[in-house]
Formats: C-alpha cells, structure tokens, sequence
C-alpha cells in the first residue's frame, strides 16, 4: 500500500499517544509518517532586516524542531519525516497533507476537566472542515491494552 501518515503534534501527552499510534499505523500499513508541528507566529516577507521571519518565529521553529528530535527518539519513530509550520494548527495541517498527499491525518485527543477526554477536540473538527482525506483522533489511553481499538475517526 503507497501513501502517507500525516501526524500533527505538539507538547501534550495526547500528542504523544497520537504520535505513537500513527507510528504503529504507519508499520502496520507500510505507510511513510511524516510528524508535523505547526509553531505559533507568521511571516511578514520584506521585514526591516530583509528576512521573513521575526525571531519570535525562528525561535518557536527552533523548539519545533527539539519537540520533533525528542518524541522521534521517545517514541522510536526511526524513519519518520519531520516538517515544521508556521500559523494556524488546522489550515496548516490541511495543506501540508494535500502537498504530502496523504492518506490519514492523526492527532491527539486533548482533555478536559479532570483528565476526561473529549472525543473531538476542537482542532480536529477544524482539520475535518478542511482536508479531504480522514481525521483520526487518538483518546489518551490508546496505548492501553484495553483501549488499544479504539480510534475515533472526525470526516468533514
């Protein structure tokens, strides 16, 4: 089977439950994953020192890129591909998935209240509104024996 796992991720535990899941699909199915952090700030091309980046924005790339390093090597991702974005977690994903043609895009669950997971977090339901291809979230406990089944799929 030829096509891409697209994982979004951040700091969060939920992200890295996601990240290891999307591993474990991604050897199941013999699908390449690419890890993608999308980093807050914008590019203003043409700034006062000619470059398009304000250092807010190297700078959050630069922890991009740590994050990346870390949860590969925390989750034994040999061989998945890293991207970092910038602006918007939604908007970025979609198009990075487009370009990347992907075939399933997984994120995290985020919690609420007392470590109660919501289903969808509102950045999946975004991500869903956007891309054409499946939106899988990843509950917290996914890595349990008991919950390892349980994905919950978000389609626009």
């Amino acid at each position: 089977m030829a096509g891409t796992i697209l994982c979004g991720v951040n700091e969060s535990a939920g992200s890295r439950h996601g990240a290891r899941v999307a591993g474990a699909l991604s050897k199941r199915l013999e699908l390449r994953l690419v890890l993608v952090h999308v980093a807050d700030g914008f590019t203003v091309a043409g700034g006062s020192t000619g470059d398009d980046e304000s250092v807010t924005t190297r700078q959050a790339r630069s922890g991009g890129k740590k994050l990346l390093d870390q949860l590969t090597a925390e989750q034994e991702l040999r061989g998945a591909e890293q991207r970092i974005e910038v602006g918007d977690p939604a908007e970025r994903l979609a198009q990075v998935a487009a370009e990347e043609r992907a075939a399933l895009i997984v994120v995290g669950a985020r919690t609420q209240r007392r470590l109660r997971p919501t289903l969808r977090s509102d950045l999946s339901q975004d991500i869903a509104r956007v891309t054409p291809c499946p939106v899988f979230v990843v509950p917290p406990a996914a890595t349990d024996r008991g919950t390892r089944n349980r994905l919950f799929l978000a389609v626009g």
